[in-house]
């Protein structure tokens, strides 16, 4: 999104990001492993629209309560249910809608952070997706958050995993909860930063909801 205006910049095509250098790739966020994923995408998507599901993996509401009660040992095996559970979803959502289902677990890039992953599913969503879909506790997870606002940025809709629309009103009443919850462990050095994402995507939609 351009800084300040509130619409969402132009993405590249493509065949555009094929041609980029390695400067310019690095100046749109880009790696020229987004542009082959990208790539990828296009030539198995076309333009057939595609669900994206979004859920907790790092971060969570339980990787929140494992952090408060001084674990330090716990998330790897929090890391594994999570990324379990949300292929679990896809598989089901795949079988009873017959969409194509794409969901973020099974990605794994040696040397990727998660601002990398987020360029990349933002990218997703911008160009394939006709539905995003939320697993339970969403509202806790910094990718999850900000892929919320990059739904409603760009008008994509929004629903749960039950397949209940996700208003913005909804999603403010439970991103709100969240925030009130994790406020007296904002400055923990692990929550700090999903504190700052939470209350970043209300203020994004409140100016959604006013524009």
């Amino acid at each position: 999104m351009e800084e300040g205006s509130g619409k969402a910049k132009p993405l590249r095509s493509p065949e555009d990001l094929g041609k980029l250098s390695a400067a310019e790739l690095q100046a749109s966020k880009l790696t020229s492993i987004h542009a082959a994923i990208l790539q990828a995408w296009e030539c198995a998507f076309g333009e057939k629209k595609i669900i994206y599901l979004s859920g907790p993996i790092t971060t969570g509401r339980r990787i929140v309560d494992n952090i408060r009660i001084g674990g330090v040992s716990g998330d790897d095996a929090i890391i594994a249910e999570n990324t379990a559970y949300l292929v679990g979803v896809a598989n089901r959502l795949r079988n009873e809608r017959g969409d194509v289902v794409v969901e973020p677990a099974s990605l794994k890039v040696a040397g990727w952070t998660q601002h990398d992953y987020l360029v990349l599913w933002e990218a997703l969503i911008a160009r394939h997706a006709r539905l995003v879909v939320f697993v339970p506790d969403w509202e806790y997870s910094i990718g999850c958050v900000t892929e919320y606002a990059m739904a409603k940025a760009r008008g994509v809709p929004t629903e749960t995993s039950d397949g209940f629309p996700l208003h913005s009103d909804d999603a403010v009443k439970l991103l709100s909860t969240a925030s009130k919850n994790i406020y007296p462990d904002r400055h923990h050095p692990r929550l700090r930063r999903l504190y700052e994402a939470i209350e970043s995507t209300i203020e994004t939609m409140k100016a959604i909801g006013s524009a």
